[in-house]
């Protein structure tokens, strides 16, 4: 049986899990789902004639059996209010056929049957036998299995490793919004796509997350880092190949445009955009695309805008910030009585309806190494601070790296 790592999911991830496994064992009902809250006493419902069954997910893959068996206590009182004609509880832990009949015990015969109880085991065997299902939670998987870096080059693998890793260690926060979609279908039509945005609107988290799609499609990594011809070096015209080249006109698009490195691009784009097997993702700055463009007459000859994706901020909307933020949080080192600053009275709504909303800055206010010097009580001001002056973050690259 497969290995997975199920603390890579947050507590919505593994609820839609559940329903993704239920659903396609049952493919002829309808599952209804609900939004996470602490007294609905259901993450989902069907209904089989007039029957109607209840699904729930707990997430305590990190907590003690003990607390486990505390909280189901407080949700047998919900379950009895609704009344379902079937109960199917979901518990990221191993249990024992004991533990399954205590569990039956607290819930009642009435609503709850041993084999409507899956375990982790339980699901851990559901996931490797739908592999529909293992593809779509890659979370899962991605940090213990040796595949991937199977399919680097050979002579690129000292500099794709790294990149690699980094996506492995990222994608935990990862989140699929409406601009994965969009820039995704780019890439399909165009087999090139470049990225552009201000700072930390999230260029690199998007490049990286369409690199782990394609990557786990079979396409190998080449991780360009100075020089277009690193990629064309390394051209195999029959294999799935995936060129990432990051911030590709660097901080100063003039000593690109005196290395002639624009024609060296657009000539590198002509060739992999008539390649189906091949694919080739971009970033820049947009201030640096844009002088590069009044400057340079290759991209205005090769029309690039037709092959751009731009990444704004105003793209995201409440939901997928909602969910940036909520990954972040989850995933993170905040001690639980800083993370109720931002839960209490709803407090992350104005978060993630700040007009200076960056997946960047949520990055930063969330990371405890840099707050761990603040009180529980003085951090929603930090918080607020932040979002009101956001400079403290990137300054530096504002001022300094970008050329006047």
């Amino acid at each position: 049986m497969n290995s997975y790592d199920f603390t890579r999911l947050n507590d919505k991830d593994f609820e839609d899990l559940v329903i993704d496994l239920i659903s396609a064992e049952m493919p002829a009902v309808k599952i209804e789902r609900f939004m996470p809250g602490r007294d609905s006493g259901m993450d989902g419902r069907f209904y089989i004639g007039n029957n109607n069954v209840v699904i729930q997910s707990k997430h305590y893959v990190k907590s003690s059996y003990s607390l486990l068996v505390s909280n189901l206590k407080k949700e047998a009182p919900k379950v009895a209010a609704l009344n379902p004609s079937r109960y199917i509880l979901a518990v990221c832990q191993g249990l024992t056929s004991t533990r399954k009949n205590e569990i039956i015990g607290i819930f009642g015969k009435k609503y709850l049957r041993s084999d409507d109880i899956l375990s982790i085991d339980d699901i851990t065997h559901k996931v490797s036998q739908n592999k529909n299902i293992e593809r779509k939670y890659y979370k899962l998987w991605l940090n213990s299995t040796s595949i991937l870096l199977s399919l680097l080059h050979n002579d690129v693998v000292g500099r794709s490793n790294h990149i690699l890793e980094q996506i492995k260690e990222h994608s935990d926060k990862y989140v699929k919004t409406k601009d994965f979609t969009i820039a995704k279908d780019k890439v399909e039509h165009f087999n090139t796509l470049i990225i552009t945005g201000e700072p930390g609107v999230g260029k690199t988290t998007l490049a990286e997350q369409l690199c782990l799609d394609y990557i786990l499609e079979g396409y190998e990594l080449i991780y360009i880092e100075s020089d277009i011809e690193e990629g064309e070096r390394v051209v195999k015209p029959d294999d799935k190949q995936l060129f990432l080249y990051d911030d590709f006109l660097g901080r100063n698009y003039l000593d690109a445009l005196r290395n002639k490195e624009d024609s060296k691009i657009v000539r590198f784009i002509n060739r992999i955009r008539s390649k189906k097997n091949k694919k080739l993702i971009l970033t820049s700055r947009t201030t640096i695309l844009n002088q590069g463009k009044a400057s340079s007459e290759i991209f205005y000859i090769n029309n690039t805008e037709k092959h751009e994706y731009e990444v704004e901020v105003k793209n995201l909307d409440l939901v997928d910030k909602a969910k940036v933020l909520y990954n972040h949080l989850w995933f993170s080192e905040l001690p639980e009585n800083f993370k109720e600053c931002i839960w209490k009275d709803k407090r992350y709504k104005i978060i993630i309806s700040h007009k200076n909303y960056n997946p960047r800055l949520i990055s930063f206010i969330t990371d405890y190494d840099k707050i761990s010097h603040l009180e529980p009580e003085n951090y929603w001001e930090y918080i607020i601070e932040s979002l009101n002056n956001p400079a403290a973050i990137w300054e530096h690259m504002l001022t300094k790296q970008v050329p006047k």
